[in-house]
């Protein structure tokens, strides 16, 4: 049976507890000795235990006693081991593991990030934006000779802003405060770089 309860109450009578989560339908610890234990809600495996089922008890994570940090999301878990290699597990429907499938997993799997190529590399660095946070003007210093157009985006996809004829700066000031990305094309590629407005 499940209870709920409307003032603190320990769970259980360790006391070996060095870091916990809370996610939407499960809860996460790391104990002293770098064990990880999670309890909840566990239809799409974001326990790690191999299994969908739920558990109202706090269930050891595998064997590993390495762990670092985890946090659990809406239905999946990542977490971060002594040697800083990153794992995730639970519903990977929209790639939110980061292992390049939507394949979801009910056990940690290590994920691996590929490193840029230089020419990658250099896309990213085409371009440098300053102030940042910004009030009213964002400057916009560029290594390419030849930028087709420049836009602000919103955090939910809307173009704010376009511009195609001044590439130094664009004016700013009328947006509402908050986190926008600024988008550069230049040679049929767009490059894209997180500002805030202030």
């Amino acid at each position: 049976m499940i209870t709920n309860l409307n003032s603190l109450t320990q769970v259980g009578t360790q006391n070996d507890w060095e870091s916990i989560g809370v996610g939407r339908e499960n809860s996460l610890a790391i104990k002293y000795n770098k064990t990880l234990w999670i309890s909840g809600y566990n239809l799409y495996g974001m326990l790690g235990d191999g299994t969908t089922i739920q558990k109202n008890v706090f269930t050891q994570v595998g064997t590993a006693t390495n762990w670092k940090f985890a946090f659990t999301g809406e239905y999946h878990t990542i977490g971060i081991n002594m040697d800083d290699s990153m794992l995730a597990w639970g519903q990977n429907f929209y790639g939110e593991l980061g292992n390049g499938s939507t394949t979801t997993s009910l056990v940690p799997i290590t994920i691996t990030c590929p490193a840029l190529n230089n020419e990658e590399y250099q896309i990213l660095n085409s371009f440098q934006i300053y102030p940042n946070p910004v009030t009213t003007i964002l400057n916009i210093n560029s290594n390419e000779n030849e930028i087709e157009e420049i836009s602000v985006i919103d955090l939910m996809g809307k173009v704010m802003l376009k511009q195609k004829n001044n590439f130094n700066q664009i004016n700013v000031q009328n947006l509402a405060s908050g986190i926008y990305f600024l988008s550069v094309t230049s040679s049929g590629k767009t490059t894209i770089q997180k500002f805030i407005k202030e």
